[in-house]
């Protein structure tokens, strides 16, 4: 809930940051991340989102299908 808040400075709940952005700001920097994203302007906006955090990466292949793989 405080992920929430803190993403909303301004004190009203205007936006839910989602699990991505969630996943940003409490995964440390020895842990990796893998998202993936199909639809190609959403996977724009992840990847720039997440560009500068080490050890991630994100695609835009299906998530369930490549960890399958």
């Amino acid at each position: 809930v405080q992920l929430v808040h803190d993403f909303n400075p301004d004190g009203q709940l205007r936006q839910y940051p989602g699990s991505p952005a969630i996943a940003h700001f409490v995964l440390r920097d020895t842990d990796r991340l893998r998202a993936y994203e199909l639809h190609p302007t959403d996977h724009r906006i992840l990847a720039s989102y997440l560009e500068a955090r080490p050890n991630t990466q994100v695609s835009d292949r299906d998530g369930f299908a490549s960890i399958k793989a």
